[in-house]
C-alpha cells in the first residue's frame, strides 16, 4: 500500500457528508488511490468492496465502515486494536487483515481478497429460496465449517454476533470465509445501538427468503439487549443452516420440522435445530463445539464421510487458553461441560457415578396379604406414586402393600404417621389425622432415588470407583464402541470415578449433580499419553500445525504428540517457505526437531537495460554504473541477492548517475523469475541565467517556450540546443549548448536595449509588427493638373511641396490586430486581424497614435523630435505618390485589378475590368506597392489624415506643410472599397466630420517630425 493510500493528513473526526443513495458506492468510482470493481457485500456494519489500485492495479478487498462511526475516536482505537489482535490470530476461515486505514475521512480495513460467492448467491444458484434448500450433504459441510471456525475464534476471544448470508463466500471446493469477525465488539453497544436505529427497519425482511439480513438471525436476547455472549453466533448459525437445508426462512416462534419439509431427512435434525435455536439461550447449544456433536449425531450413519468431516473440526477446537493454563484439572472440567452436554437429559456438569450405591436390577415387594384390623370404623384412603409402594404404620407392626397407586384402611381413629417405601424412591413419613365415621384421603408423591448415567469413551476402558482413601474399586468396563450404562439407586450426591486405559492419560469425573429419575450422558473425551518434541526454527516465531492443527509457534519446548501414530509436522512463518517433517515416536519417547534455517519465500529478478541514444557496443561501460533499488536499499546489476528477492509487492528502482531513474512496482511469487525491460534516458543539463534586476526574460529551447524554474531551465542532455532569450524591450538573445547529463552552465547575461529606428533604414514596432517604410525627403506637386480625368475643384491650384526631412509611413493601412494590441478594442464591422480596422473615428486614430508614441518613448526608442501619428495631407500624397506623377503610381488607367476600387480609369476604357464583384475591405498587401513599398494607397480604406478640410490646396511653393486647423471636417485621402477608380487617385480628396464611424474609412500612421 502506497503512503498517500493512508492519506496522513485526514481528520478522522471531520464529519462525513452521506445520504442513503450514495451509502454504496458504485462500479468504476474512485475511493482514495482506488477504483471501485464492485460491491462484495453492503453489511449492517460496513460495505465490502473488490478494490483496484489506479497506479500499480493490484486488487484488494475494502471494508469501509458505516457512516454513523465517522469521527467516533473510541471505536477507532478499538478498531486498530482489532485489527493488530487478528494479524496474530491465523484461521484459513478468515481473510487476513491487511491494515487498518482512513481514506476520505472513512475508517477502512484493507483485507486479502475473497474468493468464491455468498451464501446468498449460493442458495439461489444450487436451490430454490422459499420451497427448496441444498440439501443435508452440502448444509453439513458448511455449518461444520461456521461451527468449526467460530468455536475456535471463541477459544481466542473472538466473536462475531454480525452473521448474515451476504458475509459469508463459499469457493468451488466447497470452503468457506467468515467476514466481519470481532467488527461487533470494536463497534460497541452504543455505536452500534445507532447504526440499527439508522438502519432499515427488519419487518419486511421476512417476506424476502433470498438473503439471511443482520436482523433476521439476530438472537431473542440480542434483540432485547440483553448482555450477550458466544451463543448468539450458535443462533445465527442455526438459522442459516435451517435456511440452506430447506429453503425456508426460519421463524423460531413457530418453527416447522425440518424433517416435514425435506423429503427424508432424519429426524435427529429437528433435535439439532430444536437445541440451535432455543429462545432461552440457558437451554441452547453453550458452545460450538457442543453444536458440532450435535450435528454429527443428526447423521444416523456414525461412520459417513459426513460424519468424519464435522469430527475434524471438532477436533480442531482447542480448550481455551484461560483453562489449560490452570491445569489438567480444569482442562477436564471444560471438557465435561463442553461435550456432556450432548444426551437426552442435556446435562453438562461433569459428575461420577459409583457401583457399589447401585443395585443391578430394579428391586421388587413380595406379596404381603392386607392386613384389615376388625372393628374399626374409620377409613383412610392413600394414593401414592409411584404405583407400587409400601406403607408401615410407626409404632405398630402394621405394614400394606400398594399395588395399583391407592390403599383403602380401615385405621383406628386419631393421629398416625405412616412411613410409606417404593423401589428406587426415597422413603418418606407423613402424618394422618383420622376422625372417626369419617373417609380421610392423603396422596403422596415419592421423590426417586435412582439416576442412570451413560459414559462415551474409547473402547475397552476401565471404570473405577475411588473412595475417600483414594483406593481404586473396578465396577466396570465399556464395550468395543466406548459405551458404558449404569443405572443405581443412589445413598449420596458426590461421587468420583477414574476413567483409566493403557497408553492414554486417566480421565477423572468428579463432583458430578446427577438428577434424580433421569438419565446423565457425559462423553469421557480420553487423552493419548503424549511423546514430546522439541521444535527449533531459525527464525524463531514460525506457527507450528501439527496434523493442520496449530500447535504454537517456535521455539517449542515440550510438544506432545500421539504416540505411534505418523504425525505431519509443519512450520510456517510469513515470508518463509514453509518446511514439513513426518515423525513418528514411541510412548513416552522425546526428539528435537530442528527445521534450520527457514528458507525466505523469494523471487528472481532480472533487468535487461539500453541507453537511449547510445550504441550497444557501449552498453558495458555504462552497465557497470547501474544500481537497483529495491524498496529503498541498493544491489549492484550482477548481485547474487537479486537471485533471492522477498515475495510480495516491491518497489523497484534502477538508478544511474547520468541516466534518469526508472521506477516500477512489481508483485513477484515465490520461486517467479521475473524480467525487467527499461530504456534509460539520459539526465537533463541545467543552464542557470544571470540576468539584471528586475528583467523577466521569456526562455524558448528549440523553439518552445520553456518556464524558468527560478532562474534554471533544464535542457536535454548530449545534443545541441537552440536556446533563445526574449526580454521585452532588448534584443533577443541566442545561443547554442550541448551539455553532458546532469551538467550545469552558466549562461552571464547582458541584454542590449532594442535600438531606435534609424534614419534611413524601415522600421518594425517591436511586439505589434507594425512595418514602416522610410520616406526619404524631397520634393513633388500636391493636387492635379486641369487635364486629368476626373478631377475635381478641391483638388488645386497645384502646390509646389519640399519636405527637408526624411520620415517613416506604415507600410499597410492600420490592421485589426495592431489596433486591438494598443487600444484592446475592435471597432471594426468587416473583423479580420489582418483586415484593416474601419468603423474608427478620428479621434480614435489619434489615441492610438498618442499610446503608441508613449509605449515607444518609455521604450526609448523614438528618434529624437519624432512621434508617432497621422500624416498631413501633404505628407500623405508625397508618399502615395512614390515620386510618380500622374493619377496613379502605377500610371494613367486603373481597374480593380490595381486595388480595391470599383469602375476604371479613365471612364469608357474598353479593355479595363470594371468590378470583380467584391464587398468591403481586403487583407492588407494583396495588391502591389507602390515605388515607396507602401500597399493600398488607392482604395480599400480612405485613410484619415490631420488637416481640417479645405476647399482648396495652398497653390505656390511651402516647404514642411503644417496641417490645415481651421474647418469642421477632415481630409481623407486614398479612397475606398466603395468608390470608383476616379475617387481614388493620387490627388483625390474629400472632407467628412470626425465623429464619422465608417466601414469604409481607416487610417495609417507616420513616424515622423513633432509638430
Amino acid at each position: 500500500m502506497e503512503q498517500d493510500d493512508l492519506q496522513p493528513g485526514a481528520n478522522p473526526s471531520e464529519p462525513y457528508k452521506d445520504s442513503s443513495k450514495d451509502r454504496v458506492l458504485k462500479a468504476g468510482q474512485s475511493f482514495g488511490n482506488y477504483r471501485v470493481i464492485r460491491c462484495i457485500c453492503a453489511g449492517l456494519l460496513a460495505n465490502y468492496y473488490l478494490m483496484q489500485h489506479v497506479r500499480d492495479l493490484h486488487e484488494v478487498t475494502v471494508v469501509i465502515f458505516h457512516p454513523k462511526t465517522n469521527g467516533d475516536q473510541a471505536f477507532y482505537r478499538r478498531l486498530r486494536e482489532l485489527c493488530s489482535r487478528m494479524k496474530k490470530f491465523k484461521y484459513e476461515r478468515f481473510p487476513k487483515i491487511q491494515e487498518c486505514v482512513v481514506i476520505q475521512n472513512r475508517y477502512c480495513l484493507f483485507l486479502d481478497t475473497i474468493e468464491g460467492i455468498s451464501l446468498t448467491e449460493y442458495l439461489n444458484e444450487n436451490g430454490v429460496p422459499g420451497k427448496s434448500g441444498i440439501g443435508p450433504d452440502r448444509t453439513t459441510r458448511i455449518l461444520a465449517q461456521l461451527h468449526g471456525a467460530l468455536g475456535y475464534a471463541h477459544t481466542e476471544g473472538f466473536d462475531h454476533r454480525d452473521l448474515c448470508s451476504d458475509l459469508i463466500f463459499i469457493n468451488e471446493k466447497g470452503n468457506i470465509q467468515i467476514l466481519g469477525l470481532g467488527f461487533r465488539s470494536a463497534v460497541g453497544i452504543e455505536l452500534f445501538e445507532v447504526i440499527v436505529s439508522a438502519s432499515i427497519s427488519p419487518i419486511l425482511s421476512e417476506k424476502v427468503t433470498s438473503h439471511l439480513t443482520s436482523f433476521d438471525v439476530m438472537s431473542p436476547e440480542y434483540q432485547k439487549g440483553v448482555k450477550e455472549d458466544t451463543r448468539v453466533d450458535i443462533f445465527a448459525i442455526g438459522m442459516i443452516g435451517y435456511w440452506l437445508l430447506t429453503g425456508i426462512k426460519p421463524e423460531p416462534t413457530k418453527l416447522k420440522l425440518a424433517s416435514e419439509l425435506v423429503e427424508f431427512l432424519p429426524t435427529n435434525w429437528d433435535r439439532f435445530f430444536q437445541l440451535s435455536l432455543e429462545r432461552n439461550r440457558d437451554e441452547r447449544y453453550p458452545s460450538c463445539k457442543v453444536a458440532l456433536l450435535g450435528l454429527k449425531e443428526a447423521d444416523p450413519e456414525t461412520e459417513s464421510a459426513r460424519a468424519h468431516f464435522v469430527q475434524r473440526h471438532i477436533d480442531r477446537i482447542p480448550v481455551p487458553q484461560g483453562i489449560r493454563q490452570r491445569g489438567k484439572a480444569a482442562t477436564n472440567v471444560y471438557r465435561l461441560v463442553v461435550i456432556g452436554f450432548i444426551g437426552v437429559s442435556l446435562i453438562g456438569l461433569a459428575g461420577s457415578v459409583i457401583t457399589s450405591l447401585f443395585t443391578d436390577k430394579p428391586g421388587t415387594f413380595d406379596s404381603v396379604a392386607q392386613q384389615v384390623k376388625p372393628g374399626e370404623e374409620a377409613n383412610l384412603i392413600l394414593r401414592v406414586e409411584p404405583g407400587r409402594a409400601s406403607v408401615r404404620i410407626l409404632g405398630t407392626s402394621d405394614s400394606f402393600i400398594v399395588k395399583k397407586g391407592e390403599l383403602n384402611l380401615s385405621v383406628r381413629p386419631g393421629s398416625h404417621k405412616l412411613k410409606i417405601a417404593a423401589p428406587e424412591h426415597k422413603s418418606q413419613q407423613i402424618s394422618v389425622n383420622i376422625i372417626k365415621d369419617e373417609m380421610t384421603r392423603k396422596a403422596v408423591l415419592l421423590e426417586p432415588a435412582w439416576a442412570e448415567i451413560k459414559i462415551q469413551t474409547e473402547p475397552d476402558a476401565e471404570f473405577f470407583f475411588l473412595n475417600d482413601a483414594g483406593a481404586e474399586i473396578k465396577i466396570g468396563q465399556s464395550d468395543s464402541e466406548g459405551n458404558y450404562s449404569l443405572k443405581k439407586v443412589l445413598d449420596k450426591n458426590d461421587y468420583t470415578v477414574a476413567i483409566k486405559k493403557v497408553g492414554f492419560e486417566p480421565y477423572i469425573i468428579s463432583n458430578e449433580k446427577f438428577k434424580l429419575g433421569e438419565q446423565t450422558v457425559i462423553v469421557a473425551e480420553m487423552e493419548l499419553l503424549p511423546s514430546v518434541v522439541e521444535v527449533q526454527s531459525n527464525p524463531s516465531g514460525a506457527s507450528v500445525f501439527v496434523n493442520d492443527v496449530l500447535a504454537g509457534s517456535t521455539p517449542i519446548d515440550e510438544l506432545g504428540l500421539v504416540p505411534n501414530v505418523e504425525h505431519s509436522v509443519l512450520v510456517e512463518l510469513e515470508g518463509y517457505r514453509s518446511s514439513v517433517q513426518k515423525v513418528r515416536l514411541a510412548v513416552n519417547e522425546s526428539r528435537l526437531l530442528e527445521f534450520g534455517d527457514l528458507i525466505p519465500r523469494s523471487g528472481e529478478l532480472k533487468f535487461d537495460l539500453s541507453f537511449l541514444g547510445k550504441r550497444e557496443s557501449t552498453y558495458d561501460e555504462l552497465l557497470a554504473g547501474v544500481e537497483i533499488r529495491i524498496d529503498g536499499k541498493d544491489y549492484s546489476l550482477n548481485s547474487e541477492e537479486l537471485a533471492g528477492v522477498p515475495e510480495g509487492l516491491r518497489e523497484i528502482e534502477v538508478v544511474h548517475p547520468f541516466y534518469e531513474s526508472e521506477r516500477t512496482s512489481i508483485k513477484i511469487a515465490d520461486r517467479e523469475t521475473k524480467r525487467l525491460s527499461f530504456e534509460l534516458s539520459p539526465k537533463p543539463g541545467f543552464v542557470r541565467i544571470d540576468l539584471p534586476k528586475g528583467l523577466k526574460p521569456e526562455v524558448f529551447v528549440d523553439g518552445r517556450e520553456t518556464p524558468l524554474s527560478g532562474n534554471s531551465i533544464q535542457i536535454p542532455s548530449s545534443e545541441r540546443v537552440n536556446l533563445e532569450l526574449r526580454i521585452r524591450d532588448y534584443l533577443t538573445l541566442k545561443r547554442v549548448v550541448n551539455l553532458n547529463p546532469g551538467q550545469t552552465l552558466e549562461w552571464s547575461v547582458d541584454p542590449t536595449p532594442i535600438p531606435s529606428p534609424a534614419m534611413g533604414r524601415d522600421w518594425t514596432v517591436p511586439y505589434i509588427g507594425l512595418s514602416c517604410q522610410w520616406i526619404p525627403s524631397g520634393s513633388y506637386e500636391m493636387g492635379s493638373p486641369l487635364a486629368e480625368h476626373g478631377r475635381l475643384p478641391n483638388e488645386g491650384p497645384l502646390t509646389s511641396v519640399r519636405l527637408s526631412k526624411g520620415f517613416w509611413v506604415a507600410t499597410y493601412e492600420t490592421r485589426q490586430q495592431e489596433f486591438i494590441a494598443i487600444m484592446e478594442g475592435n471597432p471594426s464591422s468587416i473583423t479580420d486581424p489582418n483586415k484593416p480596422v474601419d468603423s474608427v473615428t478620428w479621434a480614435e486614430a489619434k489615441e492610438f497614435c498618442r499610446k503608441l508614441t508613449e509605449i515607444e518613448a518609455k521604450a526609448n526608442r523614438l528618434p529624437s523630435g519624432y512621434v508617432y501619428r497621422l500624416p498631413t495631407e501633404a505628407e500623405w500624397e508625397y508618399a502615395a505618390r512614390a515620386e510618380s506623377s500622374g493619377p496613379f503610381f502605377f500610371g494613367n488607367q486603373a481597374d480593380v485589378r490595381n486595388g480595391n476600387f470599383r469602375g476604371v480609369y479613365p471612364m469608357g476604357w474598353e479593355d479595363g475590368n470594371p468590378s470583380a464583384d467584391f464587398y468591403g475591405t481586403r487583407e492588407v498587401g494583396f495588391y502591389p506597392p507602390n515605388g515607396f513599398g507602401l500597399y493600398d494607397t488607392h482604395g480599400n480604406l480612405a485613410e484619415w489624415t490631420l488637416d481640417r478640410f479645405n476647399g482648396r490646396l495652398r497653390g505656390g511653393s511651402v516647404v514642411d506643410p503644417l496641417p490645415h486647423a481651421q474647418g469642421k471636417e477632415i481630409s481623407l485621402r486614398g479612397g475606398s472599397w466603395e468608390d470608383n477608380a476616379k475617387r481614388v487617385r493620387s490627388a483625390a480628396r474629400r472632407g467628412v466630420s470626425p465623429k464619422t464611424e465608417s466601414n469604409s474609412i481607416g487610417f495609417r500612421i507616420v513616424l515622423a517630425p513633432e509638430l
